[in-house]
């Protein structure tokens, strides 16, 4: 379960001030977004244990590369500022009196990863590495991720920019993952953490996915808080993730719980930039899972991105948890029923800062819509995404467009009032769309001989034959259900003597749907039909006359006067 969390405001000291400005040695141009931190050592130069307030002494360079950090008392400290590709600088240690502004204007050196990789302290942040080279490796990866973790951090305590949020919740179907139903929310305002974990004390106390009340359970999924938290370090191991198709371009580091670990917990890899360095998603799934659902495959994606202001930022999240329910067990099966995944519900959104309309931060579908010979546009006709709100007008030249849609696999149902008498779609589709991309299609409006066999489910229809559709409503139109519906027509057969024919009636019935609806299949065409229906106890029935045409469909409906 995802929640969503009250942003804090910023901290405040009235004092101490480090201020300086921080620029690109290259270029001289400045840097924006990079981390500026003073931490307190002691008259020998040893850093002192920093505190939960250590955040507090954190700040990050604006648009024009200046930085302010508020010290909450004199003392000797130490600057430090990193920005991710390039290389951490840190200042000899320095005396801050009460009251007192010190300034340093910083010049930050790229890190030419072409040669080798920064050599960083291997320290308890990356616990379980063996090999000494991959130690060195997994610290050099883990301090880009770091930074861009801590980067994102500041800037929701900061409040540093406005953006647009579209939450979802959405339940897939559980082998294809179609969308079967979705919600979707936007707010706009100012940095906000898009979701929330729990702690990382109570995560690493008792899972990630928790027991409900009501016999559920909770997934949780981990945020920045979580990922950068010295209790998840301590409970999980690193290391160079292998290489994947789907993440040409990106160096993996991969985390998995300690050996030692029993409880639920994830595992996953943090994606970073191979040029840049930046961070660019974590993927994640879920290990030591309880037997009972061990069936679910649960996982989830949160992605990162540098805003216009040069302050990072989760862009894109979701995490998918099973829902199981009773069904018939197979043979064997002890106690008659067994647990299975009858769906899966997805949390996510997608964020979108102000100034950055131009980047694509949600999927779309467009396309064209046909009739039936395909030659000519279906006018009058609505694209529809099932089991959502999305829905499209088809214009005069065919094409239509849906945006704002999560990447996902949707069923897409092609609606005009030319079928909706027969309670189906003109067209339906499976289509897949990727993440902030554009899907291109063409729907294109079932024949006659489709419906028939959608109808009937028969693939060959006799000569001279139709299908007729009745419904039933009571006089204010609404549909009655169990109602027993009788039809007649007469049939010729050859009679007993040569050249002779025979009239022989015949009867069809039977009982309306819980839409008041019923289908008759191989009804004689081009013969008066005869349809009659006692509708709301009445003693008279209600009786019309139909003549359907050859392969043909005709929809009725029975309404008392």
């Amino acid at each position: 379960m995802i929640g969503l969390c009250a942003t804090t405001a910023p901290w405040h000291a009235e004092a101490q001030v480090v201020r300086g400005s921080v620029s690109d040695s290259r270029t001289q141009t400045p840097i924006a977004g990079a981390i500026v931190s003073i931490d307190e050592v002691a008259a020998d130069g040893a850093a002192l244990p920093r505190t939960q307030a250590a955040l507090a002494l954190s700040s990050l360079s604006d648009e024009k590369g200046t930085f302010s950090v508020n010290a909450t008392r004199s003392g000797r400290f130490v600057l430090t500022v990193k920005r991710v590709g390039l290389r951490r600088f840190e200042s000899e240690p320095f005396q801050l009196g009460a009251g007192e502004t010190r300034r340093f204007d910083v010049t930050l050196e790229p890190i030419d990863f072409s040669i080798t990789l920064p050599r960083v302290s291997v320290t308890a942040d990356t616990p379980c590495a063996s090999k000494s080279d991959e130690a060195t490796r997994v610290a050099a990866i883990w301090d880009e991720v770091r930074t861009a973790l801590t980067a994102s951090r500041l800037a929701i305590r900061d409040r540093a920019f406005k953006a647009s949020i579209v939450g979802y919740t959405r339940f897939l179907a559980p082998t294809t993952l179609r969308v079967q139903q979705e919600n979707q929310s936007v707010r706009r305002g100012v940095t906000e953490r898009p979701f929330r974990s729990l702690e990382a004390s109570a995560l690493s106390a008792d899972g990630f996915i928790q027991a409900e009340r009501t016999g559920g359970n909770i997934y949780y999924a981990p945020d920045a808080e979580v990922l950068a938290a010295p209790e998840f370090l301590r409970d999980h191991c690193f290391s160079l993730a292998s290489d994947r198709r789907n993440r040409r371009g990106l160096i993996g580091l991969a985390f998995a719980p300690v050996r030692t670990r029993r409880l639920p917990d994830v595992r996953g890899s943090f994606w970073i930039d191979s040029a840049t360095r930046e961070l660019r998603l974590v993927d994640f799934g879920y290990i030591n899972v309880p037997e009972s659902i061990s069936r679910g495959e649960a996982r989830g994606e949160v992605h990162f991105a540098v805003s216009p202001k040069g302050t990072w930022y989760v862009s894109r999240w979701f995490i998918r948890m099973p829902e199981f329910g009773r069904s018939d067990a197979s043979a064997g099966v002890p106690g008659g029923t067994r647990l299975e995944v009858v769906r899966y519900k997805e949390e996510g959104g997608d964020v979108t800062p102000d100034g950055a309309a131009d980047l694509v931060r949600v999927a779309s579908i467009t396309g064209r819509a046909l009739d039936s010979t395909g030659s000519r546009p279906l006018v009058g006709a609505t694209v529809r995404v099932s089991g959502t709100e999305y829905r499209a007008r088809v214009r005069s030249d065919g094409h239509f467009t849906i945006d704002s849609l999560p990447g996902g696999v949707y069923t897409l149902r092609l609606e005009h009032p030319g079928y909706d008498s027969l309670a189906l779609p003109a067209a339906e589709q499976e289509l897949e769309v990727a993440p902030q991309a554009r899907a291109i299609t063409v729907l294109q409006a079932s024949r006659t001989v489709q419906l028939l066999r959608t109808l009937c489910d028969i693939l060959e229809f006799p000569e001279e034959t139709g299908v007729l559709r009745v419904v039933v409503t009571d006089t204010a139109g609404a549909p009655q259900a169990a109602t027993r519906v009788r039809i007649g027509f007469d049939t010729f057969e050859s009679g007993p003597t040569p050249n002779s024919i025979v009239t022989r009636p015949k009867l069809l019935e039977g009982e309306t749907d819980a839409g008041g609806a019923l289908m008759f299949c191989n009804v004689a065409a081009r013969k008066p039909v005869r349809i009659e229906a006692t509708v709301d106890g009445k003693r008279e029935p209600v009786r019309q006359q139909v003549t359907l045409p050859a392969g043909g469909i005709q929809a009725l409906v029975l309404k008392p006067r």
